[in-house]
């Protein structure tokens, strides 16, 4: 009976540089290669708006930036713990790594979809991505004015439909993220979608009137909307 040749090649997902989930183990290593080339073509491919912070909580540092990679290891057969690789810029360079078993061949940071904190839904098991945001708050009606304003960490869409508003809120990581988000929104749709009015908060009474259309529509206090980041 012939023996099963041994998996030498593995992807791997790290956050941050602490390992997540392997994706998938090969004998071959032009297989581990072709699909690792495949994984980082197609992510860049799909991915719209990518991921960039981490809420670690109170406890674990807060809100910190956020780095997915890809890894391309062999077995570490010698247990060095260390390798030369060649990175996404073409520059060699030393990778230290705890994963002790292996050696990491290539790496390539990759991105993920970021999810969003909408208002009205759980914040924690109900998250919404850039689609959704899309598809509920700007495509679904082309043809009414719909404000858009900035409030920090806080995204908010307000139209008036038959004498009826509607309001609803995103609220992002951080204050940076709140900005990356409505300037996404406002160089990929300002243009061609006459009906999205991206305002400015330039004066005391913008801003006032936010705060009380805030606070009637979701029954927070001003000083929780206040907060430029969330907590867990």
């Amino acid at each position: 009976m012939n023996k099963k040749a041994p998996y030498k090649y593995r992807l791997i997902l790290v956050k941050n540089k602490i390992y997540q989930e392997t994706i998938n183990k090969y004998v071959h290593y032009e297989r581990a290669l072709n699909k690792y080339d495949e994984i980082i073509h197609n992510n860049k491919k799909n991915i719209i708006f990518p991921k960039e912070y981490i809420n670690m909580g109170g406890n674990f540092g807060g809100i910190q930036e956020l780095t997915y990679e890809i890894l391309l290891v062999k077995t570490n057969d010698e247990l060095v713990d260390y390798s030369i690789v060649e990175n996404e810029y073409k520059i060699k360079e030393k990778i230290t790594t705890e994963m002790n078993r292996f050696i990491i061949l290539k790496k390539h940071k990759i991105f993920i979809e970021e999810d969003f904190y909408v208002f009205g839904y759980n914040p924690h098991n109900d998250r919404k991505d850039i689609k959704f945001i899309l598809k509920e708050y700007v495509f679904s009606d082309l043809k009414n004015i719909i404000d858009i304003y900035r409030l920090g960490n806080k995204i908010i869409f307000i139209k008036t439909l038959n004498n009826e508003e509607f309001f609803n809120m995103i609220i992002t990581k951080n204050k940076s993220d709140g900005e990356r988000l409505f300037n996404f929104l406002k160089l990929n749709l300002g243009k061609n979608n006459k009906n999205l009015i991206f305002n400015e908060i330039n004066n005391r009474k913008i801003l006032n009137f936010l705060y009380e259309k805030a606070i009637e529509h979701t029954g927070w206090d001003k000083q929780k909307l206040k907060r430029h980041n969330t907590r867990p």
